[in-house]
């Protein structure tokens, strides 16, 4: 992030932090919450909704904070839970909540970082944002329910997993994006395009996050490489090669394996390859990309170049 942010996300973290130690909770619940944002990563949702913002009045400052600040509970909260869902082990190389803390703790601790996010709306006075949140959650809570739907389907239609996407990672995007137009008075048609544009970057995200998964290893990821794919959960690589007559039938044959050994995750990622699977999606994340770009000039005053630099990083530019 730019200099002229750094007050703005130092403050959007220091108020998160200020909401986790003041939870009305026993001292191990806050100390569960407090270690699972020890590590902030970067922030990309808040930083959105401040690149949305742009050279925003500085009436609307805190609402915007707080917003931004429970928009990042929302999101830290996920990860506690979509960790223990799929019982990854690590995240951004550290271990996981509930293998430190357990599974039970995890999804208290998951659930309470996420009612602390709604609460510090409530209690600054700001319930219109809170509701707005409250969608968020709803969104990713169905996204996640149909990822889980649809484990083991090599049949899956793309439309239903660009559905869940959607829902558990795109709709925090973009309804940060919304929010923050909202917040700083942006008319209907401004925060309609703030909204969508946040929406294509949380979709580009997730692809590229999945993309990641076939190309690099546990250790540049962070994470156990190839999980989704074992686990069941089918992306738009695999999704792509499954349809393939020459590849797709191998590919099924793999994917209905118990457990997969090396060698098999390495003829599925070879698989993938040449059916032009990581093609398929590239192309795919690429036309998300080309829509996003053009929203910005919808949003007057918003910082076009920053949420240009995302769209490059994502596109891989």
């Amino acid at each position: 992030m730019t200099d002229k942010y750094e007050s703005d996300r130092l403050a959007i973290r220091e108020l998160i932090l200020d909401a986790a130690r003041s939870m009305p909770v026993r001292r191990e619940m806050r100390e569960l919450v407090l270690s699972s944002l020890a590590s902030p990563g970067k922030m990309i949702r808040s930083r959105l909704m401040l690149l949305t913002a742009g050279a925003y009045d500085s009436s609307c400052r805190e609402e915007l904070l707080c917003a931004a600040a429970a928009v990042e509970m929302l999101h830290t909260s996920s990860l506690i839970l979509d960790d223990l869902i799929d019982d990854s082990p690590l995240r951004r190389g550290q271990p996981t909540v509930h293998t430190v803390y357990g599974k039970p703790a995890a999804l208290c601790g998951g659930d309470t970082l996420l009612v602390t996010g709604i609460r510090l709306l409530l209690d600054r006075g700001y319930p219109r944002i809170a509701t707005e949140s409250i969608d968020v959650v709803q969104h990713a809570c169905t996204g996640e329910m149909l990822q889980h739907l649809l484990r083991k389907n090599p049949d899956v239609p793309e439309e239903d997993y660009f559905e869940a996407i959607r829902g558990k990672t795109a709709w925090a995007f973009r309804g940060g994006c919304r929010i923050s137009a909202l917040v700083t008075g942006r008319p209907a048609e401004q925060a309609d395009a703030a909204a969508r544009l946040g929406e294509c970057i949380g979709m580009m995200f997730q692809i590229r996050d999945d993309l990641l998964d076939w190309t690099m290893d546990a250790a540049a990821l962070g994470k156990p490489a190839d999980l989704d794919f074992a686990e069941g959960i089918y992306t738009l690589p695999a999704i792509h090669t499954f349809r393939s007559q020459v590849y797709g039938p191998r590919l099924r044959d793999l994917a209905a394996k118990d457990t997969l050994t090396p060698a098999d995750t390495e003829e599925a990622r070879l698989l993938v390859r040449e059916a032009g699977g990581l093609d398929y999606a590239e192309e795919t994340l690429h036309r998300f990309a080309l829509e996003a770009g053009k929203l910005p000039d919808a949003m007057p005053g918003c910082d076009a170049g920053a949420i240009r630099e995302i769209l490059r990083a994502l596109s891989g530019e």
